[in-house]
């Protein structure tokens, strides 16, 4: 892989002297007739070799790149931040799967969405 698409720094907070953790996603790529491919790489933690998420298209293929990304920051049990978050934000959050069913998937959907309108909400009092 010469060129990755995006690449992200993060600070590892848990260490003294402040690691760099560096994430990168490549493009993804046709591999077979409904077969995709999505490189990517996390540097300075345990393993850095180029690993690959798949999918039956292209979108897929890079919601498991992000998702394999995000998996690994959390295994990792270190506090890494990235520009702009907060300290310990990765900035790589979870997807809502829907290998369980549509209706479970919009129950999901449905529940985050009441649980940030309450939030707002009660942020909205405050101020």
């Amino acid at each position: 892989m010469s060129e990755f698409l995006c690449v992200r720094e993060l600070k590892n907070e848990t260490s003294d002297n402040r690691d760099i953790v560096t994430v990168s996603i490549g493009k993804p790529e046709r591999r077979n007739e409904g077969e995709f491919l999505c490189p990517f790489q996390v540097v300075g933690l345990e393993n850095s070799d180029l690993q690959y998420a798949y999918g039956v298209d292209c979108f897929q293929a890079l919601i498991m790149a992000l998702e394999g990304i995000r998996a690994i920051l959390e295994k990792s049990g270190k506090s890494l931040t990235w520009i702009g978050g907060q300290k310990g934000d990765h900035g790589f959050p979870g997807f809502v799967p829907s290998f369980y069913g549509l209706d479970f998937s919009r129950h999901l959907h449905g529940v985050i969405a009441n649980e940030i309108k309450r939030f707002t909400e009660k942020a909205q009092r405050r101020s």
